[in-house]
């Protein structure tokens, strides 16, 4: 009788860390999708951060976002423009840019600017008769792009600009605009 106890005792075990197993293996697999839906399911201000490593500050105001990327390549843009006070852009533009070196003054160079549409209809970058190369499209986008009084900082994910980011700080306005693109 004892031998029988001892055989249901150890096969109640047994059959407890079967179902332990299962449910842990079931247990990690809904961890796993929730990981998962969450680097799916993100906010653009957590987007703007893994881009930049720069957190928008909660006081900010949010004048447009966007993401056209789809189709069969992925291809497009994501954008994001918000307004902040002067004394936030003072300080990130004493401390290092992301990706490295020094802020630049602008205009933004006609092979990183033409990238970037922010929800518009885009620029392109075009030289008339020998002169000097110049932007046309979208007027506000035009304005901005060629504007000597913004800063920025660019970084290039692929050869010739066909993948990068922009960050433009618009020191007039208060505005930050972050565009990365995949074409």
């Amino acid at each position: 009788m004892k031998q029988f106890k001892q055989r249901q005792h150890n096969s109640l075990i047994v059959l407890d860390e079967k179902k332990l197993r299962k449910y842990l293996i079931r247990f990690g697999v809904l961890i796993a999708a929730l990981y998962g839906v969450g680097l799916l399911i993100t906010t653009d201000a957590v987007r703007f951060y893994r881009i930049t490593n720069l957190w928008k500050p909660s006081g900010a105001k949010v004048v447009s976002t966007g993401d056209d990327h789809g189709g069969l390549l992925g291809d497009g843009e994501f954008y994001y423009v918000f307004q902040i006070d002067d004394n936030v852009i003072e300080g990130w533009l004493k401390e290092p840019p992301p990706w490295g070196a020094e802020w630049k003054r602008g205009p933004i160079p006609g092979e990183i600017g033409f990238h970037c549409m922010f929800g518009t209809t885009g620029v392109s970058w075009t030289r008339l008769d020998n002169g000097a190369p110049f932007y046309h499209g979208e007027r506000k986008l035009v304005d901005l792009l060629s504007s000597d009084q913004i800063w920025y900082a660019a970084r290039e994910r692929s050869t010739l600009w066909h993948n990068g980011d922009l960050l433009l700080l618009d020191r007039t306005k208060g505005q930050v605009w972050l565009s990365s693109w995949d074409f």
